[in-house]
């Protein structure tokens, strides 16, 4: 992410708009969020609630995860695991990230916080069709509260 940031930044964007590329997003948001693009722009696509077919493990690390950095952004965060962004020019210049995995997304939204930043919410369908996930539950908690851990030094 932090590479395809750079290129974008150099190519004179706007924003940028990332996609997970597990197939459980699907790119007809596309249009609703560039409407909202921006510099200062921080839009979060928000999975509406599909519960019965959301793998039990994703529904409990994004309701832990939302909940302690909603506590540390200042910011009722209602689905911050989502790879459904957009982020503008503006904050992709100021916030320098450090992180390569999974916790990219969440270093991205407290270093904004702290910058005054505050993130407004798209609803957005999310398919669960059996697709395998590339999160690994044990090295990804564990890589989310060291981050939690080095942001109270920033």
């Amino acid at each position: 992410m932090r590479t395809g940031f750079k290129a974008a930044l150099k190519s004179g964007c706007t924003a940028v708009l990332t996609l997970d590329a597990d197939g459980q997003h699907d790119p007809e948001k596309i249009p609703e969020f560039l409407k909202l693009a921006s510099p200062k722009a921080l839009i979060i696509g928000c999975r509406e609630a599909r519960l019965e077919k959301m793998p039990f493990p994703r529904i409990l690390s994004n309701q832990i995860t939302s909940s302690m950095l909603s506590m540390l952004t200042g910011s009722k965060l209602r689905d911050s695991q989502s790879g459904y962004r957009l982020i503008g020019r503006e904050i992709l210049t100021k916030v320098e990230l450090e992180t390569d995995h999974f916790e990219t997304e969440s270093e991205l939204l407290l270093k904004a916080a702290r910058l005054g930043y505050r993130p407004q919410f798209l609803p957005i369908p999310t398919r669960y069709d059996g697709e395998r996930s590339f999160m690994r539950p044990t090295m990804d908690t564990a890589r989310f509260i060291r981050l939690l851990w080095r942001s109270f030094w920033w």
